[in-house]
């Protein structure tokens, strides 16, 4: 007999598109953290490719984009950048727990 299949879901809540200016001041620790993706033009793949998906778990958005500022700008002037939240967004503490 087959076992069941269990299907799991992620619900997200995707905004967007922000600048990379924009994506650096999210850095409040209750809730900026999830998933994103960064479009832009892309000299081998047509105007507004996705380049990188990418996630902030343990750091904020803005302190995971610190490491992409560097080439981010050489790759797209005109890049733009959606974050995506978790369903059920519960708050964060700065230590890592979840909040009911």
């Amino acid at each position: 007999m087959n076992a069941p299949t269990i299907n799991h879901f992620i619900e997200m809540y995707w905004e967007g598109p922000f600048t990379l200016k924009e994506v650096l001041e999210k850095r409040n620790p209750a809730v900026d953290y999830g998933l994103y993706q960064i479009y832009g033009n892309h000299e081998i793949h047509a105007p507004q490719s996705l380049l990188y998906i990418g996630m902030a778990n343990e750091l904020t958005f803005a302190a995971r984009f610190d490491s992409h500022k560097n080439w981010l700008v050489f790759e797209s002037q005109q890049a733009d950048i959606y974050l995506g939240y978790f369903g059920n967004r519960q708050m964060k503490t700065p230590g890592g727990g979840r909040l009911a």
